[in-house]
């Protein structure tokens, strides 16, 4: 098993920090990508993303996150998209819909 530094605190982390730069890369290159980061709570997914993230280059990054308990709410994660890329049209979907 590989062992944490202080530059890299995830243990065991390799595949999924591979398949997120993979993913990365791809989008980087023109392509659309969704990278789906799933598991039992508390495993560290958020910290993954955020530490893959502040390492990656320079680039746009439009992310999302859904709670098993949020599963009843009608388009929850695609809502956080449109507020991310498009704020304004996001706000006046809302109010006409509710």
């Amino acid at each position: 098993m590989q062992a944490a530094s202080a530059q890299d605190p995830f243990v065991g982390r390799v595949t999924e920090r591979a398949a997120l730069a993979e993913g990365f890369a791809s989008a980087c290159a023109g392509s659309a990508v969704v990278c789906c980061v799933e598991g039992p709570a508390g495993i560290g997914k958020t910290a993954l993303v955020r530490a893959f993230l502040a390492g990656a280059a320079s680039g746009a990054v439009v992310s999302a996150s859904g709670d098993e308990a949020e599963t009843t709410l009608p388009w929850g994660v695609l809502s956080q998209l449109a507020r991310a890329l498009w704020p304004a049209s996001a706000r006046r979907c809302a109010n006409s819909v509710g």
